[in-house]
């Protein structure tokens, strides 16, 4: 089964954290996601159950979790816009890696998609070098 909508944002987290782990780790486990999330294995259960009757990942007890095609190309895209917000966070407002983590998980959700994709495209300016040929310094 396919999902035909949007999807809670609970559930777009614990996409990211499953791409998060598989690419930490090579594979992701309902513990991992667990410790990731800060929650407990019967919230990681239910959450695995329901992404995989919305046809976003492959879930069994106690194997490896595996996403979909349509469950990876929702999971990058979360990652995606969580990673562009902590970026800007963090080289254009200065903030602390902690506060950008913590600012950058709260909003990825809600930022409309246009939005994002400016956002997304004034940081990498940020990391592209200035037209006199020198690399933008820190600040």
């Amino acid at each position: 089964m396919s999902t035909s909508g949007a999807i809670s944002a609970s559930l777009e987290d614990y996409l990211e954290a499953i791409i998060v782990a598989a690419r930490r780790y090579g594979a992701a486990r309902a513990k991992d996601i667990a410790k990731r999330l800060k929650v407990t294995s019967a919230s990681v259960t239910g959450a695995l159950r329901s992404l995989a009757e919305k046809g976003l990942v492959h879930y069994a007890p106690y194997e490896v979790i595996t996403l979909t095609p349509e469950g990876e190309k929702l999971a990058q895209g979360v990652l995606r816009r969580h990673e562009a917000l902590k970026a800007f966070f963090i080289k254009a407002l200065q903030a602390e890696e902690t506060e950008a983590e913590s600012a950058a998980c709260a909003m990825e959700h809600a930022m409309p998609r246009s939005l994002l994709d400016r956002l997304t495209r004034f940081v990498q300016t940020l990391d592209e070098p200035t037209r006199a040929g020198t690399e933008r310094t820190e600040r």
